[in-house]
């Protein structure tokens, strides 16, 4: 994307969060032009100078989402902290003012957003850790650890972060390490 001017910043983020109010409460299906310029300040025009549509719109924000938690996941992941390398993701994004992921994991009208999420971290992670993709197995095992920790997370957004971001990540860290068992408190 190219570098926009901080007045041509504003204004597409004016468009970003009117758009996230909307989306909490409909579908992207439902979401006019109309209504979301109106909700921004700005006109069609102005609109049209930055998104195709409300689709649009949203796939940027979808982008630049997954790009910034892949961005984070990777730095985590340096650090060799893998157990708690969603949740300082999002703890640090929720930090900053990139609350968009907030949205896309919790609304109801997000359903695809997690699956590109993982789609996008998948290969990031296969290759921090030089898994072999033809490792089937191996493969399998991260697309259940991928789904389940992403779920987790939007669960805890959800539900105005329960737990401590260092609670959670022990609870997924117990769950990596020990088992889903030992994490109910139950013993096999």
């Amino acid at each position: 994307m190219v570098k926009l001017s901080p007045t041509a910043s504003a204004t597409r983020k004016a468009f970003i969060e009117a758009f996230c109010e909307i989306y909490k409460t409909k579908p992207v299906e439902k979401i006019t032009v109309s209504e979301l310029t109106r909700r921004a300040g700005y006109n069609r025009v102005t609109f049209y100078e930055y998104f195709l549509d409300v689709y649009d719109l949203l796939e940027q924000m979808e982008e630049e989402v997954i790009n910034c938690i892949g961005e984070r996941i990777s730095n985590t992941i340096s650090r060799g902290n893998f157990a708690n390398m969603f949740t300082e993701a999002f703890e640090d994004m929720k930090k900053s003012d990139e609350h968009y992921s907030l949205i896309l994991l919790t609304s109801e009208h997000s359903s695809k957003f997690p699956v590109k999420l993982k789609k996008a971290v998948m290969p990031v992670i296969i290759s921090a850790f030089h898994i072999p993709t033809d490792d089937i197995k191996a493969v399998y095992a991260l697309d259940f650890y991928l789904s389940g920790i992403i779920s987790m997370v939007s669960e805890w957004q959800k539900n105005n972060q329960e737990l401590s971001a260092d609670e959670l990540g022990a609870l997924v860290h117990t769950i990596l390490t020990e088992g889903v068992m030992k994490a109910l408190g139950q013993t096999i």
